[in-house]
């Protein structure tokens, strides 16, 4: 199964990229470090990791969000722990985070066969079980998007529709994060039903997140390609790549 399950993967990449420490707060417990956002991308051939950050450069923190289940995802998260392990040459912790249930949700990987042994594991959040005072408490703005997550009400939507307007954002900001949020709010509400909670449609229309997620289309397409036909894409190139930003 594609872990990218557009364009919820994109808007959440978008909110770890302008909003890291509301992100590493809140999910990881950090407060009052140096967090430093680390490149995505570990040249694989189709996927890349949601958020890399370096914590007072002490260790890697790696943080998944996955929309529904993948029976794939354990293998993948370790697979992302030995490449950022390599990379970085630092203690590394894995974080998924899941948006909607499935009984078959695990957070280990258990492997023996003959002399081979491996256990790995990784903490596992599920949002659904998130109550929803502790975003709202939070008061942090790149939290807000994720409240109709927290439970099935979807008064939540106006809820944080008006924390979001109502926050003192730039305009720009206010019209992204609105976008994020119809967007995160179609993973477990229909169109019909946000469409009626927001009625801002020409700021969503407006957002740089659409915008975003467009020129981050096209960069992945181009690495993609040049995977398939070439192998590993020289570091140099994938930077040229992601400084694409006329489309």
């Amino acid at each position: 199964m594609n872990k990218q399950h557009k364009p919820y993967d994109q808007h959440t990449k978008v909110l770890i990229d302008r909003y890291p420490e509301d992100i590493v707060k809140f999910f990881a417990g950090i407060d009052k470090a140096e967090i430093t956002l680390l490149d995505r991308e570990l040249n694989l051939p189709t996927k890349s990791v949601d958020g890399i950050f370096n914590i007072n450069n002490e260790y890697i923190l790696n943080i998944e969000f996955q929309t529904r289940y993948d029976e794939t995802l354990n293998f993948r998260m370790l697979r992302y722990f030995t490449l950022l392990r390599e990379k970085y040459n630092l203690p590394v912790r894995s974080m998924v985070v899941y948006f909607t249930n499935n009984p078959n949700i695990t957070n280990q990987v258990n492997y023996d066969f003959q002399n081979t042994r491996l256990n790995f594991g990784f903490e596992l959040i599920k949002i659904w079980e998130i109550p929803k005072d502790k975003i709202l408490n939070s008061n942090l703005p790149g939290l807000y998007p994720f409240l109709p997550l927290t439970g099935k009400d979807e008064n939540l939507i106006t809820v944080a529709r008006d924390r979001i307007i109502n926050i003192g954002l730039s305009e720009p900001e206010t019209k992204d994060l609105l976008s994020c949020l119809a967007t995160l709010s179609g993973i477990i509400f229909n169109k019909g039903v946000i469409k009626q909670m927001l009625t801002y449609e020409n700021l969503v229309k407006d957002s740089s997140f659409v915008q975003g997620i467009a020129v981050e289309t096209v960069q992945g397409v181009i690495n993609n390609i040049l995977q398939s036909k070439f192998g590993n894409v020289p570091d140099d190139i994938i930077k040229k790549i992601q400084k694409i930003e006329d489309l």
